[in-house]
């Protein structure tokens, strides 16, 4: 006898509707939204679903990076623009122009937007996961520990004798 249950809302485009969604600068957590279902319910598709894991696993990082990476240089380059103002377009006589579909034909103005690196920067850290690099790691070989030097506000001079110092440590027989 069969798992008794509501049927999964899974279909089987959704790996390529994830990749699409990723291609937007949109998140994981925010296709959930797009096709209604919790969060919780794709993270058990992607266990279950091995396309649907690739496409996670494949795709969302560089689509991600790549969008943001765009907006970035777009804002460096002054390119990012915000409607501004939106108004029916006219015919001569003074009547509102629709399209074919029958919807209003609009004259837009646009504005370039109020933003700047310290909003992308943040929304890079949030979003991607960028952080400032803060402690410096040395690994050796196989047989020898990792060592680390917190960098914290570490002049350049203290930086270098705290790295000679841990060097030593790890390597006695190598004075520096």
């Amino acid at each position: 006898m069969g798992k008794a249950g509501r049927p999964s809302k899974y279909q089987p485009d959704y790996p390529q509707k994830l990749i699409d969604h990723f291609k937007k600068g949109l998140t994981f957590s925010s296709f959930a939204a797009t096709i209604n279902v919790a969060l919780f319910t794709l993270e058990r598709w992607v266990k279950k679903y091995p396309a649907f894991r690739a496409a996670k696993e494949d795709f969302e990082r560089p689509y991600l990076e790549l969008f943001y990476l765009k907006a970035g240089h777009a804002i460096m380059m002054g390119q990012v623009r915000t409607l501004h103002r939106e108004t029916p377009m006219l015919n001569g006589r003074g009547v509102i122009m629709r399209d074919a579909k029958g919807e209003i034909m609009y004259q837009r103005e646009y504005t370039q937007a109020k933003t700047n690196a310290a909003v992308w920067i943040f929304t890079m850290k949030n979003i991607l996961g960028w952080h400032d690099q803060r402690n410096i790691t040395l690994k050796g070989d196989n047989n020898s520990p990792s060592l680390m030097i917190d960098m914290g506000r570490l002049t350049t001079i203290e930086i270098e004798n705290r790295y000679n110092e841990l060097m030593n440590k790890a390597l006695p027989d190598k004075p520096l």
